[in-house]
């Protein structure tokens, strides 16, 4: 599967879009996933700069790029409709297998 968020080239804007789709809310885990996904900290890095447990951190990790995922899927169909297909996606995509993708 092909990540939906590239670490240290992501928006703060795009970042809290996503962060808004989760059950997210504490501001040390937001801070940290603006240092992963908008400054390019390893997530390690970004754990530890927020006195963040890295197996916590991961799973935040992991539902903002499902977040991402389903975002870019609902991207997905609207496009097909005028006739863009995106190269990124060589298989038809559901909800259901973001879930899975992101979770592997």
């Amino acid at each position: 599967m092909i990540k939906p968020l590239v670490p240290g080239h992501e928006t703060a804007r795009k970042i809290n879009a996503l962060i808004s789709l989760t059950d997210i809310t504490s501001d040390d885990v937001k801070t940290a996933l603006h240092d992963r996904y908008v400054k390019g900290h390893t997530q390690t890095a970004a754990a530890a700069i927020n006195g963040l447990d890295e197996g916590n951190f991961s799973r935040s990790c992991v539902s903002i790029e499902l977040a991402a995922s389903k975002v870019e899927i609902c991207k997905e169909e609207d496009w097909s409709r005028f006739g863009y297909k995106s190269p990124s996606l060589q298989q038809h995509h559901t909800c259901e297998t973001a879930n899975k993708e992101v979770a592997a």
